[in-house]
C-alpha cells in the first residue's frame, strides 16, 4: 500500500465502518473500481497516473543518490 491502493469499506447499521477489502495493486483502467471511486472523488485519472509515475521516479532518484 505503500503508493497507491484501494481499501473498501463497509458501514454497520450503526454507522460503524469495516475495512472488507484491501487491494494493494488495483486496476487502474477505465470503467475499474479504482477509476471509478477516483472520479467521484472529482479528481482526474491521468492527473493521479502522472502522480503515481513521478513519486516512483523520485523514489528512484532518491535510492540511486543513497549508493
Amino acid at each position: 500500500c505503500r503508493d497507491y491502493a484501494r481499501v473498501d469499506l463497509r458501514l454497520d447499521r450503526q454507522g460503524v465502518a469495516w475495512v472488507v477489502d484491501v487491494n494493494t495493486n488495483p486496476d487502474v483502467q477505465a470503467g475499474a473500481g479504482f477509476e471509478i471511486a477516483w472520479r467521484a472523488a472529482g479528481r482526474d485519472l491521468d492527473g493521479f497516473v502522472g502522480q503515481l509515475l513521478a513519486v516512483a521516479a523520485d523514489r528512484g532518484r532518491q535510492a540511486m543518490g543513497s549508493l
